[in-house]
């Protein structure tokens, strides 16, 4: 007796995960599979959803659809001031329980809206005589609403970031099944912390890798205005972070490329390229460029309509072999580059003792955020890299 046909539901939100994702369904893929893709719900820039639809190109899908809310060029992911008064607010006695309820009846309404909609999207798709599988990540909405849809269906997840590997680990036990980038390093913490990490397994990264994300490059940029940047001098990447939630200050800008600079024996002999999040605020990218024009560093801002959407993970493969150096804060992107690119010539480099002198105004819940992701970045993710 045949089993019955196995359906699989890939819950996506960036173009690191959506190539995650491609990775392992192609990889775990047998006749008879059917594999939809699904975009979680939220806002992003039409360059991260393109990105995300390039890469879902590499593995044969029998629906893809997007939730999110695609926003034009120019929107402001930046925090309101109602969002950030929102956020100091709703941990404060009595406030707190008010904010719980408003928040528990909006989102009972939209779930109830996102139900219908993929009820009668996939409904007639999966039906009910199917093997159902559900990956997602862990902070994704649709994979939650899906998962209580189908019960039956545990959750597996696959990592985008750092902050999976903190979600992941709830009351002493992991939430389910993790495939990681860094599973050796992180098997190897839980079991120092006590806990079961049997369910951790590495991401299916394939060897071509490179060639991968060149391929994704060339589909991206095809028929931009301008190419990749070009210049004969040791490149230094900047990852712009989006800390816009820590309420960090114009100045933080500055420091932030001051101490940069401080770390360099020459800022001059290097060109830098300074790839920015994709929600990052309007206000950190005047404020970097102005002081770098001040500093008289020569640099490029990476933000052509082709580069806003795409990874770091990919867009680096341009420039790895030129390049000598990485900074960051505390970005995925920086840790996950000294896995996919290991080249001895290359420092990647790290600074949450720096990032620890801007919390002060930080709402409590990305306060907590930032000391659980500590421990984490120096016991597992920092294998490759050194603090500055």
């Amino acid at each position: 007796m045949s089993l019955p046909q196995r359906t699989r539901v890939f819950v996506t939100t960036s173009h690191i995960s959506c190539l995650y994702m491609v990775f392992h369904a192609r990889a775990t893929h047998v006749e008879g599979d059917r594999d939809l893709l699904l975009i979680d719900i939220g806002k992003r820039s039409a360059e991260v959803v393109r990105a995300i639809m390039k890469a879902a190109e590499l593995h044969e899908w029998i629906l893809i659809i997007s939730f999110s809310e695609e926003v034009t060029a120019g929107h402001r992911f930046e925090p309101s001031l109602r969002k950030r008064l929102t956020r100091k607010w709703k941990e404060l006695p009595v406030l707190a329980w008010v904010y719980r309820r408003m928040l528990t009846w909006f989102e009972s309404l939209r779930d109830a809206d996102l139900t219908t909609k993929y009820k009668a999207l996939l409904g007639p798709i999966i039906g009910d005589g199917s093997r159902f599988e559900l990956f997602g990540l862990t902070q994704t909405h649709l994979n939650k609403l899906i998962a209580e849809l189908y019960p039956a269906a545990s959750p597996s997840f696959l990592e985008h970031g750092l902050g999976d590997y903190h979600y992941i680990e709830q009351n002493g036990k992991l939430t389910g099944p993790l495939f990681a980038l860094f599973a050796k390093g992180f098997k190897n913490y839980l079991v120092r912390k006590g806990i079961d990490g049997s369910g951790v397994e590495p991401l299916r990264i394939p060897p071509d890798f490179r060639s991968i994300a060149d391929h994704q490059i060339s589909k991206l940029a095809a028929g931009s205005a301008s190419g990749p940047e070009r210049t004969d001098r040791p490149i230094v990447l900047i990852l712009l972070e989006a800390v816009d939630m820590y309420e960090v200050p114009e100045a933080f800008w500055s420091a932030y490329i001051d101490h940069i600079l401080s770390t360099l024996g020459d800022p001059g002999r290097y060109h830098f390229l300074l790839k920015p999040h994709p929600i990052a605020s309007a206000v950190s990218l005047e404020a970097t460029q102005a002081h770098c024009r001040a500093r008289g560093v020569s640099f490029t801002l990476l933000d052509e309509p082709w580069q806003k959407g795409i990874a770091a993970e990919v867009l680096f493969a341009l420039w790895a072999d030129r390049t000598e150096h990485v900074f960051c804060l505390f970005s995925s992107a920086c840790f996950y580059l000294s896995q996919l690119y290991p080249d001895p010539r290359i420092v990647y480099h790290y600074s949450t003792d720096f990032m620890d002198k801007w919390t002060g105004n930080a709402p409590p819940m990305y306060k907590r955020h930032f000391e659980s992701l500590k421990p984490l970045i120096k016991e597992v993710f920092a294998e490759r890299c050194q603090p500055y």
